[in-house]
């Protein structure tokens, strides 16, 4: 697939979001920050799972970049 394709589906799955949780949101029982949480680890074990089915998943060496990181952090 090309890049195009890859930013419709993107924009289309983000739109899909972004109604469904105010649908979800709307009941003023749903904690937000709880929401927020468990939708991000929702999304990343989504990606996971399509990354390791088609055997895209490949994970840089870090050690060159891991001064950068710290400093990034502090």
């Amino acid at each position: 697939m090309t890049w195009q394709i890859f930013i419709g589906i993107s924009v289309l799955f983000y739109s899909f979001s972004t109604i469904l949780q105010k649908f979800l949101l709307r009941d003023e029982r749903v904690d937000p920050i709880s929401f927020a949480i468990f939708f991000q680890l929702a999304t990343g074990l989504i990606i996971a799972t399509f990354a390791f089915i088609n055997k895209s998943l490949v994970l840089p060496r870090i050690e060159p970049l891991l001064l950068n990181i710290v400093l990034m952090v502090v």
